[in-house]
């Protein structure tokens, strides 16, 4: 649906609720990485790094959007 709203949409405004697509995803980075300390499959070691990379993305969005709405918010 956000991905629909953004492509039809006017664009997707930043909204601190955008901190709530990292937590989720969090939580399967590291029960990704818990199961292939368990069974050392190397797909799911490509499956977990690729998780965590976009977790750091949207992590780092979320961020932007935070601190630059507050230096608006400042300024």
């Amino acid at each position: 649906m956000t991905l629909h709203y953004y492509v039809f949409g006017k664009g997707l405004p930043f909204a601190p609720s955008w901190w709530a697509f990292t937590f989720p995803l969090g939580a399967y980075v590291a029960a990704t990485h818990i199961i292939h300390t368990l069974l050392k499959s190397y797909i799911i070691d490509i499956f977990g790094l690729t998780l965590y990379v976009l977790l750091f993305l949207l992590w780092l969005m979320a961020f932007i959007g935070t601190t630059s709405n507050i230096l608006k918010k400042i300024a």
